[in-house]
């Protein structure tokens, strides 16, 4: 132990500039963070992001000259003539990421949970959680790159050529899922992630055998081995989860459906786009779709929409749009979903008689737990979420959770019922609604913390029928805390598809409405 804190208080002598340096870099990111929640930043947007990224970028710096001044790599280290025991300089060395980095990091957690309002006391635990999470990643593998390389040049190419690895196997992977049977989600491509965790678990088991065993043999090769061998392995694990994934149906029909949901192409007469497309442009394809059967108290969530094409001749083509952030309601329900299209496909089966099929997935929520709440000129507290403040003109609410973002939440607000002043120019009660404005979060994925600096989770609600939506201190505002039923899925098919009769002039979606075509909000909560 003596022997550990003697080269703990040398590597402090020789890099106080960068410990330093370490602590005002996680200082700036926190003070950003507490001004970011006010709706402001430390200084321009750019700065703001410049601040993100310093903090990562000295923690790089600062593993990668610690770990380096012992080097690894050769037969030249003067430390070696030294009574250095390699269990000894390991145990320094990872005393020194968990004194100067962990250990700030967990003060500024509980800092930042103290300024938005939580005690750190009963969220020590997770607190924990998030430090632990974060030197398996990134400080672990920074530890092995650092172990395997001389100095600092040649780490930072590693980390760059790793870097771009990385996006190329994400491409890769994309084409190995989307080859066939292409999966747009809006503009992006829809890719399911079947592997859990098993990437993470083999590259950080490489990187572990990977620092063992350069500092216990110094064998530079085996360890730039295991950490090649383990790279692979992830990639290997993604491309193959993609490719068992390949031609699947990514909305497989629930194996029990009790809600009576029904979906069909909505009779809406469509406005032709006249516009000549450009070379290589992306089109978009609109479908109007009409649904109902979500029973009362219930809610519905698009979780996505397929649509498959097929030509005479064997023409093929296959689309996903992206989940709806509106949700559907009792009663009738009609929007258009938008499908990306690239320009040679378009002009392929553009002049061709379609069979097209759709598939239309949704998630069914019971609605609970009404809670009503009032504005606050300042922060106010949210049961069941957090703590939350008026944001952006008064047009959006921004919630802070500890540790966890906020469960599935419904917002709702009755413009009648507003205590906002009225602006010059309009007047003082709006036009009655069919139903209330209303802003919609799908809840969490996790209730373990995520890894990062911050254990405090943001939740913004927008509002639909944003011109009629504002808040201002003493409004009420209606909470709801869905829970999921069940997942419902609908199939329906439209003869003789012409592209030309539903392509759209731009990617905007329509949004929800009734069947009279009035946004529509959603019920009064019961009283």
């Amino acid at each position: 132990m003596s022997q550990t804190l003697h080269i703990f208080r040398k590597d402090v002598r020789q890099h106080w500039i960068v410990i330093l340096l370490c602590q005002v870099a996680l200082l700036l990111y926190s003070w950003n963070v507490v001004e970011s929640w006010r709706g402001s930043s430390f200084g321009p947007q750019i700065t703001a992001s410049l601040l993100h990224l310093l903090l990562p970028l000295t923690w790089i710096f600062f593993i990668l000259r610690v770990v380096q001044s012992e080097s690894l790599v050769g037969g030249r280290q003067f430390w070696v003539t030294r009574p250095y025991e390699w269990k000894k300089l390991l145990a320094e060395k990872v005393l020194l990421v968990v004194v100067f980095l962990n250990l700030p990091a967990l003060i500024a957690g509980a800092f930042l949970l103290v300024e938005a309002g939580f005690s750190p006391a009963p969220h020590v635990l997770g607190l924990l959680w998030i430090q632990l999470l974060l030197f398996l990643v990134p400080f672990l593998p920074l530890l092995a790159l650092a172990s395997i390389t001389r100095n600092l040049i040649p780490a930072v190419v590693t980390l760059l050529v790793l870097l771009f690895l990385m996006v190329g196997a994400s491409f890769l992977m994309l084409y190995t899922y989307s080859s066939g049977a292409v999966g747009f989600v809006g503009l992006g491509v829809y890719v399911p992630h079947a592997s859990g965790g098993l990437e993470s678990m083999a590259l950080l088991f490489a990187c572990l055998v990977a620092v063992v065993l350069q500092y216990a043999r110094r064998r530079t090769v085996q360890s730039r081995m295991w950490l090649i061998g383990g790279l692979l392995a992830a990639m290997t694990i993604s491309l193959v989860s993609a490719y068992a994934e390949r031609g699947k149906d990514p909305f497989p029909a629930p194996a029990k459906q009790t809600l009576p949901f029904h979906a069909a192409l909505d009779p809406v007469k469509l406005t032709l786009v006249r516009r000549e497309l450009e070379k290589d442009e992306s089109v978009p394809i609109g479908i109007p779709v009409s649904a109902s059967g979500i029973p009362e108290n219930f809610l519905g969530s698009i979780h996505g929409m397929r649509l498959v094409l097929e030509g005479p001749r064997g023409e093929h083509w296959d689309g996903i749009s992206n989940r709806a952030a509106e949700l559907l309601v009792p009663g009738d329900n009609r929007w258009k979903a938008v499908f990306q299209m690239n320009y040679e496909t378009y002009q392929r089966l553009r002049s061709l008689p379609l069979k097209a099929k759709v598939t239309l997935s949704v998630d069914s929520f019971r609605e609970q737990n009404f809670e009503t709440v009032t504005a606050g000129g300042g922060e106010f507290e949210v049961p069941g979420i957090g703590r939350c403040r008026l944001w952006r003109y008064q047009q959006v609410l921004h919630c802070n959770s500890p540790l966890v973002s906020a469960p599935a939440v419904v917002l709702r607000l009755d413009p009648n019922l507003s205590t906002c002043p009225v602006e010059e120019g309009k007047q003082s009660n709006p036009p009655a609604l069919d139903g209330l404005p209303y802003a919609w979060w799908p809840g969490r994925s996790s209730e373990l913390p995520e890894g990062g600096v911050s254990p405090v989770a943001s939740t913004l609600f927008y509002f639909w029928n944003f011109d009629h939506t504002r808040i201002c201190p003493g409004t009420a505002l209606n909470f709801s805390f869905p829970k999921f039923s069940e997942n419902v899925r609908n199939d329906f098919e439209i003869s003789d598809f012409k592209l030309d009769d539903y392509r759209r002039p731009d990617f905007s979606t329509d949004g929800i409405s009734n069947a009279a075509g009035v946004k529509l909000g959603l019920p009064r909560p019961p009283r």
